[in-house]
C-alpha cells in the first residue's frame, strides 16, 4: 500500500513540478498527433545467475510502433517495441566442452512519458521539459548449451523521473554553397535536437526462485498449469534503471518527421534470490505520421 501511495505521488509531482501558469495553459487539446514505426539495430548484455553465471552479448533487431501527442503545453509519448539478439559468452577453450555458447534474448519493452514544458527555463532556441515515465520491460532468454535452466522469464518495471533539453538546429534561411565549380542551393530547412534522461524512482520486479525452475505439486486436472510455471516467482520492490535518448529530427513540410535516436538503457533488478542485469544500445529510425 505504502509503494502505491509513493508512485501516485511521484506522478502527481512529476506532472506538476515547475511547469508554470501560461497563458498556454489554456490549451485544452494537442496540436500534434503523430502514429510512430520505428525499425532500428540493438546490441543486449545481460546476465542472469539463476541460468547461468555468464555475461551474455550480442547485436539484435529492433521494431516498434507508438504514438506522439504534444502541444506548447506538454509533451506524451507511447512506445511499444520488440528487440530479438543472439548473444554469445565467450569461456576459456575447453576439451570437453564447446568454449562458445549462445542464448536467443527477447526483450518487449513498453515506454511512456509526459513531459511539461519549463518556460522559466527557457533560453533561446533551447526549451527545457520535465515529467515522469514509465518503462515496464518482459523478458525471455533461451540457453540449452550449459546443461542448467534453460530458459529464463521476468517483467520489470520503473516510475522514472525524467527531464528532456531541445534545441531547435533549423535553416532559417536559404543558404548557397560552393566548391570548386560546385554550387548548391540550400532552402529553408527545420530541425532539432533533443536529450531525454530517465531515471528511475520506483522499480518493481517479478523474479523467480534461486533455481529459475520449479517442480510444484500437480494434482491432475485440478492443477493450474499457469500458477505451476510460475511457482516460486516473487515481486520485490528494489533495483535501479536508466534510460537516456538522444534524437534527431527532421520536420518535412507535410507535417510529418523523421527521427534518428540512439537508446542507451540500463537495469540492475535484483528481485528476491539472485539478481539480472541488463543493458541495451539501440539505433533506430522513426517514422512519424501526422494524424
Amino acid at each position: 500500500m505504502k509503494q502505491l501511495l509513493l508512485i501516485i505521488v511521484f506522478f502527481q509531482l512529476s506532472f506538476n513540478i515547475l511547469a508554470q501558469k501560461n497563458k498556454t495553459d489554456s490549451i485544452k487539446r494537442f496540436e500534434n498527433h503523430f502514429f510512430n514505426t520505428s525499425y532500428g539495430i540493438v546490441r543486449s548484455s545481460y546476465r542472469d545467475l539463476p541460468t547461468s553465471p555468464l555475461f551474455y552479448n550480442g547485436p539484435g533487431v529492433h521494431f516498434g510502433i507508438g504514438s506522439t501527442d504534444e502541444n506548447e503545453l506538454k509533451e506524451v509519448d507511447f512506445k511499444s517495441s520488440f528487440n530479438l539478439s543472439l548473444n554469445f559468452a565467450k569461456l576459456p577453450d575447453l576439451k570437453s566442452l564447446s568454449s562458445n555458447y549462445s542464448s536467443v534474448y527477447i526483450n518487449i519493452p513498453f515506454y511512456y512519458h509526459h513531459l511539461r514544458r519549463v518556460y522559466k527555463w527557457k533560453y533561446k532556441d533551447y526549451n527545457f521539459l520535465v515529467g515522469g515515465s514509465f518503462i515496464g520491460n518482459i523478458n525471455s532468454r533461451l540457453n540449452s548449451s550449459l546443461f542448467n535452466a534453460s530458459a529464463g522469464f521476468d517483467v520489470e518495471t520503473s516510475f522514472m523521473f525524467g527531464a528532456k533539453i531541445n534545441k531547435d538546429i533549423s535553416r532559417k534561411k536559404p543558404k548557397t554553397i560552393k566548391f570548386l565549380i560546385i554550387k548548391k542551393n540550400l532552402k529553408e530547412k527545420k530541425r532539432s535536437v533533443d536529450f531525454l534522461l530517465n531515471t528511475g524512482v520506483l522499480n518493481l520486479n517479478y523474479r523467480p526462485n534461486y533455481a529459475n525452475l520449479s517442480e510444484s505439486e500437480i494434482d491432475g486436472s485440478n492443477t493450474n498449469w499457469v500458477k505451476y510455471a510460475l511457482d516460486g516467482y516473487r515481486f520485490s520492490w528494489n533495483g535501479w534503471s536508466l534510460n537516456s535518448q538522444l534524437n534527431f529530427t527532421f520536420h518535412k513540410p507535410n507535417g510529418n518527421r523523421i527521427r534518428w535516436t540512439y537508446e542507451w538503457s540500463a537495469f540492475h533488478i535484483p528481485g528476491k534470490y539472485e539478481p539480472l542485469d541488463l543493458s541495451f544500445h539501440q539505433i533506430h529510425l522513426t517514422l512519424l505520421f501526422k494524424r
